[in-house]
């Protein structure tokens, strides 16, 4: 098995990170001219997020990098959690451990995608 590089771990997070911050603040623009329902929207597209920086990593960086973006994403769900402290309490922890888990395995599947679009 091929070494972890964590430059590209944190390279990873950056791009999770703000694909995360640009969907949010579409989607708050477009909630409050549609009066809701890109809160409804922004739920059933926020995973895409995570497939699309682990495409990102996957594609841009050198070699093969497929385990990255998936620590990444981890390492951004446990910020968002670390943030959101304030509104945490056991169900939403519990939904934050899930969404995790999703996100690890969607920016694999990104990541690998990247991979073989690169040519690797």
């Amino acid at each position: 098995m091929n070494e972890i590089r964590w430059s590209w771990v944190g390279i990873s997070l950056i791009i999770m990170v703000v694909t995360q911050v640009l969907l949010g603040f579409a989607f708050t623009v477009f909630g409050l001219a549609t009066l809701g329902m890109g809160f409804l929207l922004f739920l059933f597209l926020k995973p895409i997020t995570y497939f699309v920086g682990g495409f990102i990593t996957g594609y841009i960086s050198p070699g093969i990098t497929i385990v990255e973006p998936a620590i990444g994403v981890v390492l951004a769900t446990v910020l968002s959690i670390i943030f959101d402290s304030q509104r945490l309490f056991p169900g939403r922890l519990i939904g934050l451990i899930f969404t995790s888990v999703i996100a690890f395995f969607l920016a694999i599947w990104g990541a690998s995608l990247g991979e073989r679009v690169q040519g690797n």
